[in-house]
């Protein structure tokens, strides 16, 4: 698996539900697939949701996957 998150999506897609964030989500889905013995590549990066920042984590989420 390959995980990225922005670390400025802290408050991104909170709902007035209060559901959790997406670098929360990711933190927990991270620590989820670790314990279930899955091999994961897992980034944070200083970013928000927006095309500028998962421009370069795609390429490198790639070359993680098909080494």
């Amino acid at each position: 698996f390959h995980l990225d998150v922005g670390t400025l999506e802290e408050n991104s897609f909170r709902d007035l539900k209060g559901r959790p964030s997406a670098l929360a989500g990711n933190r927990r889905m991270y620590e989820a697939l670790q314990a279930k013995g899955y091999k994961v590549h897992y980034t944070e990066f200083r970013g928000g949701h927006d095309y500028i920042s998962w421009q370069g984590t795609l390429a490198e989420g790639l070359m993680a996957l098909l080494k």
